[in-house]
């Protein structure tokens, strides 16, 4: 999404604009003309996405220039230890929540709060940082794996398929 961005190839009503491709400019929450780092960190909708947001500080996303500054200065940020996110990785989760919502209520029509797109960016943040662990812990292991049993020469076994 950030190289989109960078690229200016995300579909957003700046863009779009610039390429004669829409009248869909304005953002759904605000009325403004949608910019990334206007629906993204300015826009009030997602000022109360990141207020709520489980670091050690609240984040005044207003006072964050652009998604570039606001990617390096997360990297300080510290995350609330209920979380179990790590610090720096929920900023492009929080990102992703934004644009998500933003798509729903665009194109199905489903509106999200606030605290649902921060409860979405947490949840799918914690689910990333699981699936790059590389050994997974005890209780993670398959439980339906049975162990062989050992056999004893006089034992015939006789093994049948359930369809």
């Amino acid at each position: 999404m950030e190289w989109k961005n960078l690229s200016k190839t995300l579909p957003i009503g700046s863009n779009l604009l610039a390429r004669g491709l829409s009248n869909l400019t304005n953002c759904i929450h605000c009325g403004e003309l949608e910019a990334a780092n206007h629906l993204l960190l300015h826009c009030e909708f997602s000022r109360q996405v990141w207020m709520q947001a489980p670091f050690k500080f609240s984040i005044d996303s207003s006072m964050i220039l652009d998604l570039v500054t606001g990617i390096k200065a997360s990297k300080t940020w510290i995350c609330a230890p209920p979380t179990g996110v790590s610090s720096g990785h929920l900023f492009p989760w929080i990102c992703w929540a934004i644009w998500a919502a933003r798509n729903h209520f665009l194109f199905e029509n489903r509106v999200f709060s606030p605290s649902d797109t921060i409860t979405k960016a947490v949840r799918e943040a914690i689910k990333w940082q699981m699936a790059q662990m590389t050994e997974k812990p005890f209780c993670q292991q398959d439980p339906y794996r049975m162990e062989e049993p050992t056999l004893d020469s006089r034992q015939i076994i006789c093994q049948t398929g359930a369809a």
